[in-house]
């Protein structure tokens, strides 16, 4: 995952914390369709992209949702948005892509500039993307971006709309669309595309009366203790090294729907595997290699979880203020070769995840999350842990 979606992103999300600024759209409608076409270029977030990125690319979009309050009891709580589900088609001119389609669910809400018939609209979507041309040694080199055939995708769409009727609206926007395998296989570079777009809203059907499930309780602060694991690739043909780390967190309830904390992350990320591949074969007859001990991270992180009832969506950032790299860099028998690959992986020392947590009565949660090293995929990571 590139830094530019993933700040954008996050920029995204943060709208979430401020709706209580503007005029929210409750209104009567029930359901929401949109249909756009738009005209993008692939980013270049890397030399290894830089031929793909001269592709031009065209994105049909077709958006169906329904008012969030008519399902779940905490639509209200940000500002009862629309939840739903985006197919998209995506040709390029690249052929070594071909084309691209997926299903996204998405959260959109519209937010009315000074009770006029002017909106500012945002949207954000997660999903699963077919992509038809994928990365191959012999046939398609060329395409270094992706190399599975499904992947997880991520949408952000921000811009604005004119309400031209209660029903009709157009809307001009700015999208990015991010796709990859989250790197569970190499190469895994990944897509982003930035597009422009002008599409129709329609909105129609009564809402009924909103739900009134009772919504889970939640303590004010919370400590947590969380362990996760997965596997990392280092490289293209590489084999599956184990990672995983230890997490001890605070949280404090800022609003029913926002938790904000601070926690420090243990890891253990596979740093020995990468020191045995790089060294040359004499240094490893002569034993340089690096204990697990000596492979350890560690280092402080904030935490921004948004909470749908029991499940909840996690966005966080962290510093290396423990890392073998840092001493690895400085080590004169370090190959060239491992010095790039450290400068390309982990540049400034930051780390982040994004993910899901679900918490389950009687103190338990479990935890799906991307890690990344200054926003690029590293590997996916599946934990248990507990709350109090």
């Amino acid at each position: 995952m590139s830094s530019y979606f993933s700040v954008f992103l996050r920029g995204c999300i943060l709208l979430l914390l401020f709706k209580s600024g503007f005029a929210s759209a409750q209104g009567d409608d029930r359901y929401l369709i949109n249909a756009a076409v738009t005209t993008g270029q692939i980013l270049k977030h890397s030399e290894r992209i830089s031929e793909l990125a001269k592709s031009n690319t065209n994105t049909f979009i077709l958006d169906y949702g329904i008012r969030t309050n008519q399902w779940f009891a905490w639509g209200e709580e940000y500002g009862n948005p629309y939840i739903g589900l985006t197919f998209f088609y995506n040709p390029f001119s690249d052929p070594s892509l071909d084309f691209a389609s997926g299903l996204i669910v998405f959260f959109e809400n519209k937010l009315h500039l000074w009770k006029s018939p002017l909106f500012f609209n945002y949207h954000l979507g997660s999903g699963i993307v077919y992509v038809n041309n994928i990365f191959d040694e012999e046939t398609n080199s060329e395409n270094e971006a992706i190399s599975t055939y499904l992947n997880h995708g991520l949408n952000a769409r921000i811009g604005f709309g004119y309400e031209f009727s209660s029903q009709w609206s157009i809307k001009v926007e700015s999208s990015l669309l991010h796709f990859s395998n989250t790197s569970v296989y190499k190469p895994n570079y990944g897509i982003n595309i930035i597009n422009h777009c002008a599409g129709l809203s329609y909105r129609f059907g009564d809402s009924r009366n909103a739900v009134t499930k009772e919504v889970a309780p939640r303590a004010s602060d919370e400590f947590i203790i969380l362990y996760n694991a997965g596997t990392r690739q280092v490289a293209y043909q590489d084999p599956y090294v184990f990672v995983h780390n230890l997490n001890l967190e605070y949280n404090r309830q800022i609003a029913y729907i926002l938790n904000i904390g601070l926690g420090w992350a243990i890891m253990d990320a596979g740093i020995s595997y990468e020191f045995k591949k790089f060294r040359s074969p004499v240094q490893i007859q002569n034993n340089e290699s690096l204990s697990r001990i000596k492979a350890i991270s560690s280092g402080p992180y904030i935490n921004l979880e948004f909470f749908f009832n029991r499940l909840s969506v996690i966005t966080q950032g962290g510093f290396y203020l423990f890392h073998p790299h840092r001493d690895i860099v400085r080590d004169p028998e370090t190959s060239v070769a491992y010095n790039n690959f450290i400068n390309n992986q982990n540049e400034y020392y930051v780390f982040g995840r994004i993910g899901l947590r679900y918490r389950f009565p009687g103190h338990f949660f479990i935890n799906l999350s991307g890690n990344t090293q200054v926003f690029k995929m590293q590997h996916l990571e599946l934990g248990i842990g507990t709350y109090f």
